[in-house]
């Protein structure tokens, strides 16, 4: 296997591919015949945040197989530091774009997250829009999961018993990526990938931002503008972490200019 090139994103090596070949690289980790489920994690500003207090983010991280920058300050982190690719590989693009290519390869497909009804919905719409989607997992974890061990192992029970190889985990960060570390590895082979809220994209439970906003790097603020009192204060604690993690690709940028 070729090394994937990565770089220092604050506390975390983020692999450089375009969209293509990251979608080509999961469908690897997907259709590999044996060992442990592998994980895909989607860093963007708020996970910045996340990883200074959560221990087990960390290690999710650290071991993930594939870490692919969701957010617009992760990637000119990564274009300051001499990114080849340099471009945002979301968890909303790359549902879609992984289901089309499972129906064309026959590779099966579980959606794990959302509130319930939410999921199934998303799985009835993917399949009506790519024939040929072979759905065997799709399921609501109960509120609180985490916290009980018990649910933990129980879900880790369902999705070996599932056959799904493209898992897709949407629950929020740290606690998909912490699902897919701890608990679903021995769930394998296959791979989870954490795609927070684009299950609920597909159905239009939550909105996403129109393309022009993304194309601008301001996504978040159209996120913000649409729900401010749950929004605001994630953002005020995350720019100051956003801004110290510009500031060292920047002065690393400064530095291998004067080289």
């Amino acid at each position: 296997m070729t090394t994937i090139p990565a770089l220092r994103v604050g506390p975390v090596r983020v692999h450089d591919l375009d969209f293509r070949a990251a979608t080509e690289e999961v469908l690897r980790l997907a259709e590999a015949e044996a060992g442990e489920r592998s994980v895909v994690v989607t860093p963007n500003g708020q996970h910045l945040d996340l990883l200074r207090t959560s221990a087990n983010l960390r290690k999710a991280y650290e071991s993930a197989e594939l870490v692919l920058p969701d957010g617009w300050p992760v990637v000119l982190a990564m274009k300051w530091r001499g990114a080849t690719a340099g471009v945002r590989v979301t968890g909303a693009d790359l549902l879609p774009a992984l289901c089309a290519k499972a129906a064309e390869r026959g590779v099966p497909v579980g959606f794990l997250g959302g509130m319930p009804g939410v999921a199934a919905r998303a799985a009835e719409r993917l399949a009506q829009q790519h024939p040929g989607l072979k759905v065997e997992l799709v399921h609501s974890p109960p509120v609180g999961f985490e916290r009980d061990e018990r649910e933990c192992r129980r879900l880790a029970e369902v999705v070996a018993d599932s056959g799904a190889r493209l898992l897709f985990l949407g629950l929020g960060a740290p606690k998909q990526e912490d699902l897919a570390h701890r608990w679903l590895r021995a769930s394998g082979p296959g791979v989870s990938i954490c795609v927070g809220a684009a299950i609920d994209f597909v159905v239009g439970e939550q909105v996403r931002a129109p393309k022009i906003w993304q194309d601008l790097g301001m996504e978040w603020a159209y996120r913000m503008l649409g729900d401010p009192r749950r929004l605001v204060g994630r953002y005020a604690r995350t720019m100051p972490v956003i801004i110290r993690v510009l500031g060292e690709a920047g002065a690393d940028r400064v530095l291998r200019r004067a080289r």
